[in-house]
């Protein structure tokens, strides 16, 4: 199952306002999985000129754990690298992930068009 995936952009300085947002540039969040009323708050903010809501759900593909999931974590320990947060990103394999904590289950997600490379390495594992 894909999560879902937003990248806000403030052209006011106000920040994503959720715990699950990831800075990825100055005034650039990236929010994987955010709650409706959140979606609704930045479309609100995006309709008053405050910011863009970009859908970049398709850029993200989920990356099935319970296939080999001592192979992820023997590469990355992905409850040590989400620490204290939900969401980090990281490079596995060459590869640029993020790890997603959401509803008390971590996922993998890895960059669209790094989706085979990384599927085959760990195939090899």
């Amino acid at each position: 199952m894909s999560l879902p995936a937003f990248e806000w952009v403030s052209f006011d300085g106000t920040d994503a306002g959720t715990d699950l947002a990831l800075g990825i540039a100055p005034a650039r969040w990236l929010v994987v999985a955010p709650q409706q009323a959140w979606l609704n708050e930045r479309t609100e903010a995006e309709n008053a000129g405050r910011g863009a809501l970009i859908d970049v759900s398709g850029r993200w593909v989920p990356v099935d754990l319970a296939r080999n999931p001592d192979a992820v974590n023997a590469a990355a320990p992905l409850d040590v690298i989400l620490w204290e947060r939900d969401v980090a990103s990281a490079w596995i394999f060459d590869c640029p992930v993020l790890i997603v904590r959401s509803q008390d289950e971590i996922r993998l997600l890895v960059e669209a068009s790094y989706a085979h490379s990384l599927r085959a390495m760990l195939a090899r594992l």
